[in-house]
């Protein structure tokens, strides 16, 4: 028989053994757990790895499409590069042949510079011996003497004057000018320089004898004068026969140029037997016009600048301007100006807003008209506000001026003081030229 120690072991051996069995069972469905969960694990990163692969891809196509387009950016890249080469060195060209034509300008604006100015010298050499011929010349005449006036009129000049009435203010002016001005007794209402004039007015010892074009011919005929001096002027010379009339000579002047005027002084120093001093007073007119063109011209030439285009307002309600058969067409080109309307033969027109508007002036010119329009102030307003004007280049740059006072008389008479008016209009336009700042819109 089995001895109960056999039996007792044996019941261990099989207590041992089942619970090495549930054991072993337990940790095999533990790691069978594990081993799906671990499948599952791995299914997981597979997909995961799955979706990597394609973004991958993606990123892979990706850098070859921008590799590509690098690629072709890198082509236009060299292809450009050699355009801006090519381009640099067709600029530098340029520049150099700019260099080049620039510095042949500078010494053709030098080379005209020392020509302008030589002939210049040579015009006063010229001028200095016309006045000693001149002078040679009026010093021989004696009275009577005949003149032909700006009529083709002959005239008779008995004896020296000693009564002139004078009915224009640029008359007025020449003849005080040339110191003949004792020799006045009557003056139109508009006279008013030298300040001698307003004053020998005020005393008495000068009558005004009616406005420039409203003569008192019964008051000048009053006067018992030996000479009566007017300009070619409708509204004066038809009282010519009147004066004849009563004996009273008539002597016409033309003042629509600078020699013009320039003959007008040298035509009144022989009949007031002042020729002398007509002769000074001319060749000093003209030496300070030749100055102040000759720095004008010296100026735009070294500048390499253009003449200006120049408008003058004569009258605004209708327009009114001059052309180049008028003393103040003379004005505006020795200053350096170009009229728009020089190309006309008149002296004087009515134009059109439009004809002003076409010819785009750089700058406007005008006066106040006696005040007939207001102050300066108004009329540069309506000038400035006229419809369809501010497309004109004086207009948009603000250059328009007003000449009012003094300076609007010398700007319309033609007399000694052009030569003020050549110079302040040169001021105006060219203000650089004569060192000065820019000018204000009232030049007064």
């Amino acid at each position: 028989m089995v001895s109960n120690k056999v039996i007792y072991a044996l019941s261990i051996v099989v207590v041992v053994l089942l619970i090495v069995n549930a054991y072993l069972i337990t940790s095999f469905i533990g790691l069978q757990n594990r081993t799906t969960e671990l499948a599952n694990a791995v299914n997981e990163v597979s997909s995961g790895l799955s979706d990597v692969n394609e973004r991958l891809n993606e990123v892979l196509s990706r850098i070859e499409e921008l590799t590509g387009k690098v690629s072709e950016l890198a082509s236009k890249y060299e292809v450009l590069s050699s355009d801006v080469i090519k381009v640099k060195e067709e600029v530098s060209s340029k520049v150099s042949e700019v260099k080049e034509d620039l510095s042949s300008l500078d010494e053709t604006v030098k080379s005209l510079a020392i020509r302008v100015g030589d002939e210049i010298k040579g015009l006063k050499k010229l001028h200095e011996e016309l006045r000693e011929k001149v002078r040679d010349l009026i010093s021989s005449v004696k009275y009577p003497m005949v003149i032909t006036d700006a009529l083709g009129r002959t005239v008779v000049i008995p004896y020296e004057p000693t009564r002139v009435v004078s009915v224009a203010p640029s008359i007025t002016e020449i003849i005080f000018g040339i110191g003949a001005g004792s020799k006045v007794v009557g003056v139109d209402e508009y006279s008013n320089y030298p300040p001698e004039v307003m004053e020998l007015r005020e005393k008495g010892v000068i009558e005004v004898v009616g406005g420039f074009a409203t003569l008192n011919i019964e008051k000048i005929i009053a006067l018992n004068p030996d000479l009566v001096v007017m300009v070619k002027f409708g509204a004066q010379i038809k009282h010519i026969d009147a004066l004849a009339k009563v004996g009273i000579p008539v002597l016409v002047l033309s003042d629509e140029s600078m020699e013009e005027i320039f003959r007008s002084i040298l035509i009144l120093g022989v009949v007031l037997n002042k020729p002398s001093e007509a002769i000074d007073l001319v060749t000093t007119m003209r030496t300070e016009l030749l100055s102040i063109h000759e720095e004008v011209s010296t100026y735009l030439a070294e500048h390499n600048l253009s003449k200006l285009r120049v408008y003058f307002e004569v009258w605004p309600d209708p327009l009114g301007t001059i052309g180049n058969a008028s003393f103040i067409n003379d004005i505006i080109t020795l200053a350096g100006g170009i009229n728009v309307f020089g190309n006309e033969s008149w002296s004087y027109s009515i134009i059109t807003s439009e004809e002003v508007i076409a010819r785009a002036p750089d700058v406007i010119v005008t006066t106040t008209h006696g005040g007939l329009y207001g102050g300066a102030s108004d009329v540069l307003e309506m000038i400035m506000t006229r419809p369809g004007w501010d497309a004109i280049p004086a207009v948009k740059n603000g250059r328009v001026y007003v000449f009012a006072g003094e300076y609007e008389d010398i700007m319309v008479r033609p007399g000694p003081r052009v030569v003020k008016a050549v110079e302040a209009l040169a001021k105006v336009l060219y203000p650089e030229a004569f060192g000065e700042s820019p000018p204000p819109n009232i030049i007064s």
